[in-house]
């Protein structure tokens, strides 16, 4: 999730990103929700659950993040074999 200056309503954009076959960075899920809440980040689980077949949940290999979740709510949206990254700094 991030929120920038130029978002007016403070509604966080949040993207999921992946690498193809070609090992190159792509979108997979992006868009821009109410807020920066459990069901949100579910929802977007959902999502690529379902539209993602090739790629299931179980096979994430990383979760990255900064203030909202820990490892038990990574644990939680079925992410259960990603290695968890407490990211403060955005790096």
């Amino acid at each position: 999730m991030m929120k920038r200056g130029i978002n007016t309503l403070i509604w966080p954009y949040t993207a999921v990103t992946m690498l193809d076959k070609m090992n190159h960075v792509c979108v997979a899920c992006e868009g821009i929700v109410c807020g920066e809440r459990l069901d949100m980040y579910t929802a977007q689980a959902s999502f690529l659950a379902e539209f993602a077949p090739g790629r299931p949940l179980l096979e994430m290999l990383v979760v990255a993040r900064d203030s909202f979740f820990d490892e038990e709510v990574v644990r939680r949206i079925v992410f259960t074999h990603a290695k968890f990254i407490q990211d403060r700094f955005h790096l």
